[in-house]
């Protein structure tokens, strides 16, 4: 049977339990994906007593379908698309330059908002990224794929729930990938919390300022 957690919360306390050995590390941080990633984020920097910061990505729409992801970007503004997607809906790169152009805007804008517009400095950090749960993984795989362009020491990805087949390709872009459990029927990330309340940008900020 398929864990339920009763809120992000409880999600992100039972984390921690399973990255205990990075408590007080002197140079670890946790590293957080806006929005919902973020209260489970700030469970384990709590509990860890690490630094809590975000890592912005944001999913590219189809044409038809702004909800249905064919890709995502990270920072960096680079695209990684799902190709088997992509080929199935019949969708060609060349049409997606306006979705692009909106989805690096809005990851500017978050940066801004979130950071100050602050770099990040991961040279030789170990960084653990936390979100809510992974579907797709399309988001994670892009930021997980620039992480590793900023030569950090260690990535760890520790989330709380997610597909097989998408923690099956995350694996392959971390160091330590820590999942506590992977139902076999996945259909969204909110069907494993009992409470799954949308996360605004202001209690983001309240959070961050927090920690």
């Amino acid at each position: 049977m398929a864990k339920v957690f009763s809120d992000r919360k409880e999600a992100g306390r039972l984390l921690s339990r399973e990255l205990f050995s990075y408590s007080n590390h002197p140079n670890a941080l946790v590293l957080a994906v806006p929005r919902g990633g973020v209260v489970v984020g700030y469970e384990v920097s709590r509990t860890l007593h690490l630094p809590l910061d975000v890592i912005v990505t944001k999913k590219i729409g189809a044409p038809s379908n702004a909800e249905l992801a064919i890709g995502a970007m990270a920072e960096d503004g680079k695209p990684i698309f799902e190709e088997e997607l992509l080929s199935k809906l019949g969708i060609e790169k060349e049409d997606l330059p306006r979705e692009m152009r909106r989805v690096s805007r809005t990851i500017q804008e978050y940066i801004r908002i979130f950071r100050e517009g602050r770099s990040l400095v991961l040279k030789e950090k170990v960084v653990i990224v936390v979100d809510d749960g992974v579907a797709t993984g399309a988001t994670l795989e892009a930021a997980l794929s620039w992480l590793r362009t900023q030569r950090p020491k260690e990535i760890i990805l520790a989330v709380p729930t997610g597909a097989r087949d998408s923690m099956t390709r995350l694996e392959r872009l971390a160091d330590r990938t820590i999942c506590l459990d992977k139902p076999e029927w996945f259909s969204a990330v909110g069907q494993f919390y009992r409470e799954f309340g949308q996360v605004t940008d202001e209690e983001v900020k309240r959070i961050l300022s927090a920690s």
